[in-house]
């Protein structure tokens, strides 16, 4: 019969046991989840990240695009903003794609699915 401290070293044991069978078990369904999505080099990355960030960046900065509703304080000078609101975030969407499109070729073939890494690479190339 087992003493008391053997069953919580046991138990323990099966606890750490579980536990790395448990991230093991998240890492791998993350690959599987990945393991059909189209992959970007880093310099494809960075490309998207910035046109991203330009399209975004030009079209928030343009004022005349928000309706804001000021607030008076009485005691004061204080004029501040009450509410904002932006009244392009669809244009500034199409924005996006659009500058996203332009970094890239268009392909008139369709492509098996688990090609995902060369529809990238030959897009990329393409452009």
């Amino acid at each position: 019969m087992e003493t008391k401290e053997q069953l919580q070293a046991k138990i323990d044991t099966l606890q750490s046991q579980i536990s790395n069978l448990t991230s093991e078990l998240q890492r791998e369904q993350k690959v599987l989840q990945d393991v059909n999505k189209p992959k970007l080099t880093q310099d494809v990355h960075d490309a998207l990240h910035d046109a991203i960030n330009e399209a975004v960046d030009c079209a928030i900065q343009d004022i005349d695009l928000y309706n804001c509703d000021f607030e008076f304080e009485m005691n004061g000078s204080e004029v501040s903003v009450y509410r904002m609101d932006y009244n392009n975030s669809g244009e500034t969407g199409e924005e996006v794609a659009d500058k996203v499109m332009r970094m890239f070729g268009v392909i008139e073939e369709e492509l098996p699915l688990n090609s995902g890494d060369i529809a990238v690479e030959q897009a990329a190339v393409h452009a």
